[in-house]
């Protein structure tokens, strides 16, 4: 709505500018024919200003009614904000809308591992992680038996401000999307473990918008930078006695 807005206002000052420019002119090469007899040319008159104005808020005023439809367009659902699921006495499960290839899931996989990784034994940011696991397995409930076993990442999350001790198990599975055949969906479980439930509540919103802006880091990467984070997790799976990574 803004972008329409502005458009509009720089069209306006443009069209205003212009005419009021040509008019001038208009006056100068017509004064002293037949056609101006006896017409002069006031440049200082307060009309031209008043003119100008009218010019401008007519050209805001066509698109207000546009600049609305607009802006419920570029919203889906007319949503503002995300909402999240009420938890289920302490945990909470979300499916991001964020899909996946199939043949995706070990770079993405690694890329995950590897950011979260990072965050082990830290004293800033968001959160502090430790005991991460990840393996493959399928959905319990996937209707897909035939599907290659999906990556699952879990670990411990401590949530920022720390002083609350807001501890939450963290559980990232990679799941057959039902409405998209061939692609994943990431179901994202969080269990709270220590802490004030509606404190920790509100700091999910926070975990987890993170980790939607790492997906779509992950997702701008390059292909061989993907590949590496997909090397690096094989590597990792292969020295884990009774881990395989799904080919």
């Amino acid at each position: 709505a803004s972008l329409f807005i502005a458009e509009a206002l720089a069209f306006g000052i443009i069209s205003a500018v212009t005419g009021y420019l040509f008019a001038q002119a208009a006056a100068h090469f017509l004064a002293g024919t037949s056609l101006w007899a006896g017409m002069t040319a006031n440049y200082s008159s307060l009309a031209g200003v008043g003119a100008m104005l009218i010019v401008m808020l007519v050209v805001l005023l066509s698109v207000i009614y546009p600049s609305q439809i607009a802006s419920r367009i570029a919203i889906p659902d007319v949503t503002r904000s995300w909402n999240l699921p009420q938890p289920k006495n302490s945990t909470l499960i979300v499916t991001l809308p964020f899909l996946i290839k199939i043949h995706e899931q070990d770079c993405a996989g690694g890329f995950l591992v590897e950011y979260y990784q990072a965050h082990t034994d830290i004293s800033h940011g968001l959160f502090s992680t430790d005991d991460l696991d990840l393996e493959y397995a399928c959905p319990l409930d996937s209707p897909h038996s035939d599907h290659p076993d999906c990556f699952n990442i879990s670990f411990r999350a401590w949530l920022a401000p720390f002083d609350f001790g807001i501890r939450q198990r963290v559980g990232i599975i990679s799941c057959p999307s039902p409405d998209y055949p061939g692609f994943l969906e990431m179901r994202i479980t969080l269990v709270r473990q220590t802490g004030e439930k509606n404190v920790w509540f509100r700091l999910c919103r926070g975990f987890l918008n993170d980790l939607r802006k790492q997906l779509l880091i992950w997702r701008s990467l390059e292909p061989d930078d993907k590949l590496q984070f997909e090397q690096r997790l094989r590597q990792r799976m292969a020295n884990i006695p009774g881990n395989e990574v799904s080919t």
